[in-house]
């Protein structure tokens, strides 16, 4: 403990003194209040353009997709890991489930880069309509 009550070592917390960063982005819409740049506050921002509105509600089923690929594999990971801890005739084996959980749990890096794709096209949709 050091003193102040504080943990880390003034290294901020993190393994090998280094810090985690953020990146946050900022929008603003006919000079208007400066808004985070989020899902909801741009389908609000673009609602008068159904272009961009379109290419966001692709971008929202994205990433739902994600969320539900995390969980299923987080699940399909989970059960294998029990199979495989659970002693069998054959000795210790890898269950099939770990293996099916792998592209499960790689999927949404490319959900992710897509609804990324998706907002910034409707971005550039947007603009290019003004």
């Amino acid at each position: 403990m050091v003193p102040g009550g504080f943990g880390g070592g003034g290294f901020g917390g993190y393994p090998y003194g280094g810090y985690r960063t953020v990146k946050t982005e900022y929008f603003s819409k006919d000079n208007g209040p400066i808004q985070n740049l989020s899902a909801r506050n741009l389908l609000l921002a673009t609602s008068d353009n159904a272009g961009a509105q379109q290419l966001l509600s692709e971008s929202r089923r994205y990433q739902q997709a994600t969320v539900t690929s995390y969980v299923v594999g987080g699940g399909l990971l989970l059960a294998g890991l029990l199979q495989s801890l659970r002693p069998n005739e054959n000795g210790a084996r890898i269950s099939p489930l770990m293996y099916a959980a792998i592209p499960v749990l790689i999927l949404p890096i490319v959900l992710q880069g897509k609804q990324a794709n998706n907002q910034r096209q409707a971005i550039s949709l947007y603009n290019a309509a003004r």
